[in-house]
């Protein structure tokens, strides 16, 4: 009885990281980032590049709790809101004849 106590507490507590580390999502997320901080997002497009920013913490944070698939998410989030800035950066740009 104590044994199947046991193995149950230990998966209870595992349950919240199944699945591989999302390390590729972490990696997508970190290059969309610094991508669109290199279009300069950060003026262009403050409001989408800080929620970047904060998704990317947030899944670095859920990435070292080993809190796997919120990790992923986040990243994927983060990605996701990085490229808009990136892309609303370059429109922006373009509307203003500034092509860098």
């Amino acid at each position: 009885m104590t044994r199947l106590l046991t193995t149950g507490f230990v998966a209870f507590l595992l349950s919240g990281c199944v699945g591989p580390a999302p390390r590729g999502a972490y990696v997508l997320a970190n290059t969309a980032i610094l991508a669109a901080k290199s279009a300069e997002a950060a003026q262009y497009a403050p409001t989408l590049y800080i929620k970047a920013q904060q998704y990317y913490v947030k899944g670095q944070r859920n990435f070292s709790d080993r809190e796997y698939s919120d990790a992923r998410k986040d990243f994927t989030l983060a990605r996701q809101y990085a490229e808009k800035a990136e892309d609303y950066t370059m429109l922006k740009k373009s509307e203003d004849g500034d092509a860098n």
